[in-house]
């Protein structure tokens, strides 16, 4: 088991965390002019369309970044995150 904050960077959709765990801040680097929708879903592997998620936003072209409350949103299966074209996002995250 590990302790601690943790980083995970991904640039293409996929599992960014696997296991339960509090997510402590996201940051996304946005390359592209218009703006983006990161969808953030408890799950591992693809979500379907009736799959509950967080969403943030990420205005126009720069480095969007949100911290999280108190301990953190609890993810219980893992993170999986939907990235739209010219994202990049780093998630801090600890074990729970």
């Amino acid at each position: 088991m590990s302790y601690g904050v943790q980083v995970a960077q991904i640039a293409t959709t996929g599992t960014a965390v696997t296991g339960r765990c509090y997510m402590k801040k996201m940051m996304a680097m946005h390359s592209a002019g218009a703006d983006a929708i990161l969808k953030f879903y408890d799950l591992t592997s693809a979500p379907g369309e009736t799959d509950p998620y967080y969403e943030f936003n990420a205005y126009g072209k720069g480095v969007f970044q949100v911290d999280m409350p108190d301990d953190g949103i609890l993810f219980l299966t893992g993170v999986y995150i939907d990235i739209p074209a010219d994202c990049d996002v780093t998630v801090w995250y600890e074990v729970a």
